[in-house]
């Protein structure tokens, strides 16, 4: 059913990517998915689709997809890809951008005029997502993507529905994704608020020591002397 759309609807991302291989991506979009394995037998994947398995290889080679799921009617497919683009080398990290930055740069991130979206934050990480309708011979469907760059890579998770489908997919695989490049990202501020952390702790005995030694030098000079010459 949804065939045109895995080859197409977000090709304008993808123009100036380069080729680049994910590791450490976690992503979970349910067990009632069948999921593609790069080297493993995905026949099923490829019967779903309605098209061999060679071709669903080349799509997922050409397209830098690093996960790709549909469901047997294929009424729902699910799909991550991750690229290096101009605009990721360029903002390294899409949490470094203020929300209205986000929302204004849209269109050049997807390359749709006139787009417009949210920004999420999800775990210090943001993310800017979109929904779209469209529609080919097998009917009305809608696609969400959540979009984020870090370590200087685009990462575009994709979940296609057709129109009676739920978007409860959606909303799993965003819950369940994960990657070592956004750790990075919390690790850094995790790292930053020790030390800030820290920072305070210093000043707090630093100032305690003064008011300490403050009070003390202001009793000292209170306290009478006493003249023990002797005569």
């Amino acid at each position: 059913m949804l065939k045109k759309l895995i080859c197409g609807i977000t090709a304008a991302i993808m123009l100036s990517a380069a080729v680049f291989a994910a590791e450490d991506i976690t992503l979970n979009a349910g067990k009632d998915l069948l999921v593609y394995t790069a080297g493993g037998d995905n026949g099923k994947i490829a019967a779903a689709l309605n098209i061999d398995s060679e071709e669903l290889s080349s799509y997922i080679s050409e397209n830098n997809v690093e996960y790709f799921a549909v469901n047997k009617e294929n009424t729902v497919q699910i799909k991550l890809t991750v690229n290096i683009t101009e605009f990721s080398s360029s903002v390294s990290n899409l949490s470094n951008l203020s929300d209205g930055n986000i929302e204004s740069l849209l269109p050049e991130i997807t390359g749709i005029d006139g787009i417009r979206g949210e920004v999420l934050d999800k775990n210090g990480q943001k993310f800017a997502k979109i929904q779209l309708a469209s529609n080919d011979s097998g009917g009305d469907y809608a696609v969400t993507e959540y979009i984020t760059a870090a370590q200087k890579k685009l990462y575009v998770l994709s979940v296609s529905t057709a129109a009676d489908e739920s978007f409860d997919y959606a909303d799993k695989a965003f819950s369940s994704l994960d990657c070592s490049d956004f750790n990075r990202v919390k690790a850094k501020k995790s790292y930053y608020g020790y030390i800030v952390l820290a920072a305070i702790i210093l000043l707090v005995f630093v100032c305690a020591y003064i008011v300490f030694t403050l009070i003390r030098d202001i009793k000292n000079d209170r306290t009478p002397k006493v003249d023990d010459t002797r005569l």
